[in-house]
């Protein structure tokens, strides 16, 4: 699976974080089963579905950043799907090594697929919570 963004495991399951509001913070799935769990559909999108919790009953929070590494050089990942990775640079070195598209003043951006490319997760907690061997 292909993640990015804000994450939090809440009775041992890891699900994407979504609104936060003070000390409450949306809980979201896709998995229609959650429905016997609290969760209720979304108001714009039915095939997602929310639960409001305290952040304080989360076990874990986090933020999970994308990299890839490619031809011996890291990238930030724009975008990722099961067959294609939009990787970017800033390094102008790199960008005209690569022959990478130039869509603005000092970034470059280029389409690789994905089997050739090697993508690193980095996990940072956030809101004073830590990372254990299990997360």
């Amino acid at each position: 699976m292909i993640r990015k963004g804000l994450y939090g495991v809440y009775q041992g399951k890891e699900y994407s974080l979504g609104k936060e509001d003070g000390e409450f913070i949306n809980i979201v799935s896709r998995d229609i089963a959650e429905l016997k769990n609290g969760f209720i559909p979304h108001a714009w999108d039915n095939n997602l579905l929310i639960k409001q919790v305290k952040k304080s009953d989360l076990d874990a929070a986090y933020n999970v950043t994308l990299f890839a590494k490619y031809k011996g050089h890291n990238f930030g990942v724009l975008t990722a799907s099961e067959f294609k990775v939009v990787i970017a640079t800033n390094n102008p070195q790199v960008g005209h090594e690569l022959n990478m598209s130039v869509p603005g003043r000092g970034e470059f951006h280029m389409e690789v697929n994905r089997t050739d490319v090697e993508l690193i997760e980095e996990k940072k907690p956030i809101w004073g919570f830590t990372l254990d061997i299990d997360n």
